[in-house]
């Protein structure tokens, strides 16, 4: 992937608006930057929040309800690989050539892209209000737990 050329004008949090503004276009959510510089879009009970740190670009869902699956001081956050993965086993065997690191803000750019791409592919109906895909994870890691327990 190539950054698009404004990127090296931009800061990291206006690169994230201008890769994800179709989650503001079409799916109604609302953004701001977070004190720590990060990007998030929010919508009623769900949040996506994108990060550079160190090199990387962290991308993850954060279910803000409360119920009898997503619990108080139960992990309700979904960082897009583990959910595009849930989705499709299959999704990563052919990635685009992304910059080792995110170094700067044209590689940063490079990632938001793919995550992008990935978002519109892959978390449609999670964008839409169906956290089914969400919900199955949780069972799965509180399975996981249980088990782990002595």
């Amino acid at each position: 992937m190539t950054p698009n050329p404004s990127a090296h004008q931009e800061d990291f949090t206006d690169c994230a608006k201008r890769n994800f503004k179709f989650l503001l276009e079409h799916f109604g959510f609302t953004t701001a930057v977070t004190k720590y510089e990060s990007r998030v879009f929010a919508k009623e009970f769900l949040e996506f929040e994108l990060g550079w740190y160190k090199g990387e670009v962290d991308a993850s869902f954060n279910v803000l309800l409360e119920n009898n699956v997503f619990r108080p001081y139960v992990s309700r956050r979904f960082y897009l690989g583990e959910v595009v993965r849930r989705v499709d086993a299959n999704a990563f065997v052919q990635r685009p050539s992304l910059p080792r690191w995110a170094l700067s803000v044209d590689d940063a750019d490079c990632f938001l892209q793919y995550y992008a791409e990935l978002m519109q592919k892959f978390c449609l109906p999670i964008l839409q209000g169906d956290l089914s895909v969400l919900e199955a994870i949780t069972h799965e890691r509180r399975a996981q737990d249980k088990a782990n327990k002595p």
